[in-house]
């Protein structure tokens, strides 16, 4: 694992020394840190030792000439409001240390991008791939993802709720601070980006469940605009990463590539359905359109398949018939409960146990 060799300035020597331990205690395995509160110190370290990030505070003035690509730089600045100083990226010093690592990542990723250095790792298909599906409109079908997220990590997992909806807004369920979103990680695809492991980890948000997740796209285009391979590249990245034991994929049915390439590489697809007329009838479309996909493209699906019902009402709602499929649990309906409390309150029972 390649460390980030970070250098601090600030002529306030208890912030420096303040960061520099928490750095230390919390990132020294990704982290090393080298601080400062003078710049001709900085400026004489900096002559014979490599660094790849520097962060000052904008009371010390450089040369322009230090800004040639060697490392990357950015100030550091009192309020969350300022987005540049000098034409250079800014970040709030106060806020959660985390956040400000992250940036730092993120810094990163584009120096070593530019560089040519990449970060790789070995690991590959220990993370498993649960993908939601509903088979119509309002089945719940994110609720349930997003409660099956909960459940994995109330069980000590490492989970990453990942929304990958057209209009997916994963605030609904899940809050986390950060400066990043699935913009920025669809960007880093498209573009190839070497060290697009480091982008995953700096625009990682996590909930205070322990679900770690990407906040929704800037905008909804932003979604539109990955090709099924794409996504099927977002996911294997991920995945290689290492840093999840588990991806809950919450996404629409449709029927195209962006789908096939995410249930290829999925583990378990969970038809979520509320056992309606309506709802059973889409189910029926839903599978046939699915088996012909299965045939023609010579992939597996359906032995991954089990149906989830939610919202079910027994004096209205029936059981499919006629698939040989398995039932992963039915849950009744919540009047007046708001979408997140059911998500909670669903992943303490043993539906998701079996994953």
């Amino acid at each position: 694992m390649i460390k980030i060799k970070l250098a601090l300035i600030d002529s306030d020597e208890i912030y420096v020394n303040r960061l520099t331990n928490y750095f230390n205690a919390h990132y020294s395995d990704k982290l090393e840190v080298f601080s400062f509160t003078k710049i001709d110190t900085l400026l004489n370290f900096i002559q014979s030792n490599r660094i790849n990030v520097l962060l000052a505070t904008e009371d010390f003035n450089f040369d322009q000439k230090l800004f040639n690509g060697s490392f990357a730089f950015a100030y550091l600045v009192d309020s969350n409001n300022i987005e540049s100083v000098n034409g250079k990226k800014a970040i709030c010093k106060f806020q959660k240390t985390e956040i400000i690592y992250k940036e730092i990542l993120n810094l990163y990723s584009e120096l070593s991008e530019n560089s040519g250095v990449a970060l790789k790792t070995d690991i590959d298909g220990e993370t498993k791939i649960i993908t939601f599906l509903p088979v119509a409109g309002g089945v719940g079908s994110s609720t349930m993802a997003a409660a099956c997220s909960y459940n994995i990590a109330a069980r000590g997992k490492r989970v990453l709720y990942l929304n990958l909806e057209q209009l997916g807004t994963p605030s609904l369920f899940f809050n986390g601070e950060g400066a990043f979103n699935l913009t920025d990680i669809f960007f880093a695809v498209k573009s190839k980006k070497a060290n697009f492991l480091l982008k995953l980890e700096s625009s990682l948000k996590k909930d205070v469940s322990g679900v770690s997740f990407y906040d929704s796209c800037k905008t909804a285009l932003d979604m539109l605009e990955m090709k099924g391979d794409e996504f099927k590249t977002l996911l294997m990245e991920i995945r290689r990463s290492g840093f999840f034991d588990y991806i809950v994929v919450d996404t629409d049915l449709s029927i195209d590539d962006k789908l096939k390439n995410i249930m290829v590489l999925s583990n378990n697809i969970v038809l979520v359905n509320d056992g309606s007329e309506v709802s059973n009838l889409k189910f029926s479309r839903a599978y046939e359109a699915l088996n012909i996909l299965e045939n023609q493209s010579n992939i597996v699906l359906t032995p991954k398949m089990v149906v989830l019902y939610n919202k079910f009402r027994n004096n209205v709602s029936k059981q499919l018939e006629n698939y040989n499929l398995n039932v992963l649990g039915i849950i009744g309906e919540y009047l007046g409960v708001p979408n997140k409390a059911i998500a909670l309150q669903v992943a303490k029972t043993e539906v998701f146990n079996r994953f």
